[in-house]
């Protein structure tokens, strides 16, 4: 998937992005969640933004429920 760094991704786009983490390496959320911190934020939870890492943390916490 690519990121469009004009916006704010949405918790919708991470739990998507997550989800085809999943789906693609057949691996755990766990799993996923740091394929989604490495790859889109690169270890910095201040890369895309507050904001952009906030909705990333309620797309995980959404997908464990």
């Amino acid at each position: 998937m690519k990121l469009n760094r004009s916006g704010t991704p949405s918790i919708a786009y991470f739990k998507a992005y997550m989800k085809l983490v999943m789906n693609t390496r057949t691996c755990s959320l766990e799993v996923a969640r740091e394929v989604t911190f490495e790859n889109l934020f690169e270890r910095d939870p201040l890369y895309l933004g507050e904001q952009a890492y906030q909705n990333f943390q309620h797309a995980h916490q959404e997908l464990m429920t």
